[in-house]
């Protein structure tokens, strides 16, 4: 087995162990090929924090992991600043030239949580939104709730 499957299916683990603790919920993976799987992101601030709903993200490793960032694609498409239209995702701490190999999945999906609760105005993917949450945050928060009710997943 090499280093970085190793390394890959000891992550694994611990989001398992992380799910079974309810900080994250349905990680979905198959065993013959653990450099995909989905896992949901549950928010406890507005607009995201609805009880029942999660944020479903689909995490691709690539081959060369940890020497280069998995990739994020939000399959709820939430309204946010920082997710564009296809569920791509701004994190500046998997760009690749910002990623460092110590960094864990588990802090990924940790950063991508606060981020999804703490927009990134400044660097926004749809500025639209950026704007519209910086001159009216509640109208922001009303329209974005409105979305997640009808694209979050069930937890």
């Amino acid at each position: 087995m090499s280093k970085v499957s190793k390394r890959l299916q000891t992550e694994i683990a611990q989001l398992r162990g992380l799910c079974d603790k309810g900080e994250f919920h349905h990680l979905e993976i198959d065993d013959t090929n653990i450099c995909q799987f989905k896992i949901t992101i549950k928010c406890e601030q507005e607009p995201y924090n609805n009880p029942n709903l999660g944020i479903q993200v689909e995490v691709k490793i690539p081959a060369e992991y940890p020497f280069k960032p998995p990739t994020l694609r939000l399959l709820s498409k939430i309204h946010h600043p920082n997710v564009d239209e296809k569920g791509q995702v701004c994190l500046p701490m998997i760009m690749p030239e910002k990623f460092k190999p110590a960094v864990k999945l588990q802090q990924v999906l940790v950063q991508l949580k606060e981020l999804i609760v703490h927009p990134e105005i400044d660097h926004p993917m749809r500025p639209e939104l950026a704007e519209e949450y910086s001159k009216d945050k509640n109208k922001f928060n009303k329209e974005a709730k409105k979305v997640f009710e009808k694209v979050g997943v069930p937890v």
